[in-house]
């Protein structure tokens, strides 16, 4: 039974919590009974998976989904949260009383630990991460889904703005 539970609630490619497991712990910890508040959600989407398919195989991509799923949970305190939401993407649930610096701090530290040089295939490769977050109020009154839509809302637009930056580089 614990071993059907598990392969419901998480991921079997990286081993995360799945999109279920992480709606569920939004639901119960932005209400909590225990004392452990959630104090931000993070969406985190990797740019250049689709260009890592393509050019070194699914079987790459697969690694490097697995590498980055390794190196959010090691950058994050044990007590937070790294779920793989689905294809390249991945939410973080962070605990705590937070502000927009906190959060801001951490993005930027798992950025960093994503984007350091991995080998693959006789190729040293980098990710690249757009993220985006949202605070939870103490007194927090939106659905799991409403939070989840604006973080990715803001990862969104956090994406364009880098894009915006790389082809600014470019020329």
């Amino acid at each position: 039974r614990q071993h059907l539970t598990y392969q419901a609630t998480h991921d079997a490619l990286t081993g995360l919590p799945n999109r279920t497991h992480i709606l569920s712990c939004i639901t119960a910890l932005t209400h909590p009974s225990n004392g452990r508040r959630l104090g931000a959600v993070l969406f985190l989407d990797l740019d250049n998976l689709k260009i890592i398919n393509d050019t070194l195989g699914h079987a790459a991509g697969d690694d490097v989904l697995r590498l980055a799923a390794q190196r959010l949970r090691h950058a994050l305190d044990p007590e937070d949260i790294v779920g793989r939401w689905g294809g390249d993407e991945f939410v973080i649930l962070l605990f705590g009383d937070l502000t927009h610096i906190d959060v801001d701090r951490q993005a930027r530290a798992l950025h960093n630990t994503l984007s350091a040089p991995m080998n693959l295939q006789e190729t040293t490769l980098h990710i690249h991460a757009s993220i985006g977050s949202t605070l939870i109020r103490p007194d927090e009154q939106r659905s799991p889904t409403d939070i989840l839509r604006l973080a990715d809302h803001n990862m969104y637009r956090t994406k364009k703005r880098n894009q915006g930056s790389t082809r600014a580089k470019e020329q």
